[in-house]
């Protein structure tokens, strides 16, 4: 019997046409000869994160979090459920980010129409270099809470 991940490609089978079984082959052969066959290799160490974003103190829905190592080359993202809370994902859906300090940025926008984008979210927390965001993940702390503020507007006179 062939592992849930692959059953995906059955119905390329069940067409019975040859670029079918080719496209079917190659996706085969990207799953099974992918990364970390070969070497002995079998990738970083991944630490399940996850944790919650609010916006002065309320959850945030739909928001996309990043959490960036130093080095820039493992990145890890989530997004955000009704309640606020997220899971990171690196290289397999739910399997976490790497140990270490990362940078992190939250962000939540909309484009109402081409070439205009509304932040739902105040925008120095969308870029790791304004953010002042950070995350230290280990096998100890690996839960992370955001609670975001709001730029507060000028007082009228």
């Amino acid at each position: 019997m062939l592992p849930d991940r692959r059953l995906v490609f059955l119905p390329f089978c069940a067409a019975g046409s040859a670029p079918g079984r080719v496209l079917l082959v190659l996706l085969w052969l990207s799953m099974t000869a992918g990364p970390g066959t070969g070497c002995g290799r079998k990738g970083p160490v991944l630490i399940p994160v996850t944790g919650l974003v609010l916006l002065d103190g309320k959850p945030l829905p739909a928001t996309v979090v990043e959490f960036e190592q130093a080095s820039g080359l493992n990145m890890a993202t989530g997004i955000t459920g009704d309640d606020g809370r997220f899971a990171l994902t690196t290289y397999k859906i739910g399997a976490g980010a790497t140990p270490g300090m990362h940078r992190v940025q939250v962000s939540c926008r909309v484009s109402d129409s081409p070439g205009t984008t509304v932040w739902l979210t105040p925008k120095h927390y969308g870029s790791f270099e304004t953010s002042g965001l950070t995350a230290e993940v280990s096998p100890t702390q690996h839960a992370f809470t955001f609670d975001l503020k709001s730029r507060a507007l000028p007082a009228r006179r």
